[in-house]
């Protein structure tokens, strides 16, 4: 009887033991993903803008997610161009993505989060700066309240 116990306690010790080292596995992996593979799973790749006919002003913006070498750049195109680097990025439990980009010219990292509308279509929930201060909360913008604008993919230019 001894001996099965103890076959039994070192079985489950291992047991026990290699669970939480396949778990701390699982979690470095979806760590280390770096944001452009993120941002290719959930499908931002690509030109968007409010309106694809209209050229770029501020009511209109052009974004471009674009891979260069590991990299995610975000190419903005309004009444100026500027580029900037996600540093990081991650989908959350609800199914938006989360960026986090470095906005060299402005001196800013904000961190956005978007929902899918559809697989053609997004809009902004959430735009933070690192102060924790929000221009877009909820889906709407807190200066004046209006809904986020819908972004719509665009043919390759």
């Amino acid at each position: 009887m001894q001996v099965r116990f103890f076959h039994l306690t070192a079985a489950c010790i291992s047991v026990f033991l290699a669970l939480p080292a396949s778990m701390v596995s699982s979690v470095v992996t979806a760590a280390e993903r770096i944001p452009v593979d993120v941002a290719a799973d959930w499908g931002l790749l690509g030109n968007w803008a409010v309106d694809c006919q209209a050229r770029p002003s501020n009511e209109n913006p052009y974004y471009r997610y674009v891979m260069s070498g590991a990299s995610l750049l975000l190419r903005r195109d309004t009444w100026t161009r500027d580029e900037n680097k996600v540093i990081a990025a991650s989908i959350t439990d609800g199914g938006d993505i989360e960026l986090v980009t470095e906005y060299k010219a402005l001196s800013h990292v904000i961190t956005s989060r978007y929902a899918k509308d559809n697989a053609d279509q997004f809009h902004p929930v959430s735009v933070r700066d690192e102060k924790g201060v929000y221009g877009m909360q909820d889906g709407k913008s807190t200066k004046t309240g209006l809904a986020a604008p819908v972004m719509t993919r665009c043919p390759k230019t």
